[in-house]
C-alpha cells in the first residue's frame, strides 16, 4: 500500500485524534483557568521568592539561601494548647516526616534539650517572649499582627539548628490549625 505520510492506519487515527483533542482543550481550558483567578506560574514564582527568601516584617531578616533542618527535630510544646492544638500538630508532623525523612521526637526532660519549641500563649502575651538572641523590639514588631510568628536560627545560613513558633491561642481551631501549617 502506497500512504502519504499523512495516511495512519486505521488503528492509529484515533490515537491521533485523542492527541490532538487534549492539545485543543489544554489550548482552550488552560487560558481560562488563568483568568477565572487562578495564579500564574510568575505569581506563584514571586510568592515562592517571596515566602522562602523574603521577610514579611524587616527586609534585614531576608535569606540569600533555602535553609533546612538536617538533624532530628526535638519538639515541645508549651503554654496553652488544646488537644485539637496537639492533633494539629502530630497531623503536621507526620506529612513532615513522609516527605523528609526526619526524625522526630517530642521531649520534655531538660536533660534533652528541645530545637523546636511550640509556644500558646494569649494575643497580649506573644509580644513578651523572651527568646534568646533576639531583640525585645523586634518581637514586639512581629507579634503586632496578633496571629502567629515564626523565628528560625540557622547555623550555617543554610542549616536551621532551632526554631521558636509562637501561637495566639485566642484565634479559632481553624486559624489556629493553618498557623502551624504555615510556620
Amino acid at each position: 500500500m502506497n500512504a502519504s505520510r499523512f495516511e495512519y492506519p486505521e488503528r492509529w487515527r484515533s490515537v491521533i485524534c485523542t492527541i490532538y483533542g487534549l492539545v485543543f482543550a489544554l489550548c482552550v481550558l488552560v487560558p481560562s483557568a488563568q483568568s477565572a483567578g487562578r495564579p500564574s506560574i510568575d505569581h506563584l514564582v514571586s510568592f515562592f521568592e517571596t515566602v522562602v527568601f523574603g521577610a514579611e516584617i524587616d527586609d534585614r531578616m531576608k535569606s540569600l539561601v533555602i535553609a533546612r533542618w538536617t538533624g532530628a527535630l526535638r519538639i515541645r510544646v508549651k503554654g496553652q494548647a488544646s488537644p485539637e492544638n496537639i492533633q494539629s500538630i502530630r497531623r503536621h508532623l507526620v506529612v513532615i516526616k513522609k516527605l523528609t525523612g526526619i526524625n522526630i521526637e517530642k521531649v520534655e526532660a531538660p536533660e534533652k534539650p528541645e530545637n523546636l519549641t511550640i509556644l500558646f500563649l494569649p494575643a497580649m502575651e506573644m509580644s513578651k517572649v523572651k527568646i534568646n538572641g533576639v531583640d525585645p523590639d523586634y518581637i514586639r514588631q512581629i507579634a503586632a499582627p496578633l496571629s502567629c510568628y515564626f523565628l528560625s536560627f540557622k547555623k550555617p545560613p543554610d542549616t536551621i539548628v532551632r526554631a521558636v513558633i509562637v501561637v495566639n491561642t485566642q484565634r479559632s481551631d481553624e486559624a489556629i490549625n493553618h498557623c502551624l501549617l504555615e510556620e
